[in-house]
């Protein structure tokens, strides 16, 4: 869509993009997010942090800001750990390139959400390895509990069938 040269320096497009995006994303769909708009707007945060000209400047400092409330808005869904590594934090850090350049008042917001997703990605690493890991370790048990309650099952029946052939 934006790789169209019409639509890539077409910044009244882009601006209603975004405008649009930040609207609706929250309430659509996960896959859709993550396969559709998170990368959209990952590409135009690209596009937009290799911006250079004075002429420029202030466009630019438009989509940012554009894009500063999409990732807002983002960031209180849920995303999964592969879309935050690939599309939101790419994202959110050609954001912070401009941010520093342009908005230095708001970079610390900035900050704050890059590293909120980045605990959270953390988090979602460490639960993988705790469920792979647990998962062995908790058959393991089952496999253990079953084994002695079969076990038990078996000195039971024995000691039972004992029981009654002592009465005759």
């Amino acid at each position: 869509m934006t790789s169209d040269t019409t639509f890539r320096d077409e910044h009244r497009v882009q601006s209603e993009f975004i405008k649009t995006f930040t609207q609706i994303a929250p309430y659509a769909e996960s896959k859709f997010r993550e396969d559709f708009i998170l990368p959209f707007l990952a590409l135009i945060a690209s596009q937009n942090s290799q911006q250079q000209s004075e002429r420029g400047q202030a466009k630019r400092l438009e989509i940012a800001t554009y894009l500063f409330e999409a990732y807002s808005a983002l960031s209180c869904c849920l995303h999964s750990g592969q879309s935050i590594l690939n599309s939101f934090l790419p994202g959110l850090y050609c954001l912070r390139v401009d941010f520093a350049q342009l908005r230095p008042d708001s970079v610390a917001v900035l900050d704050s959400i890059i590293k909120d997703l980045e605990h959270k990605l953390e988090q979602y690493r460490q639960d993988s390895s705790l469920l792979i890991g647990g998962t062995n370790l908790n058959q393991e048990n089952i496999r253990g509990r079953m084994l002695k309650g079969l076990t038990n099952f078996r000195d039971s029946t024995e000691k039972l069938t004992y029981r009654f052939m002592k009465k005759k």
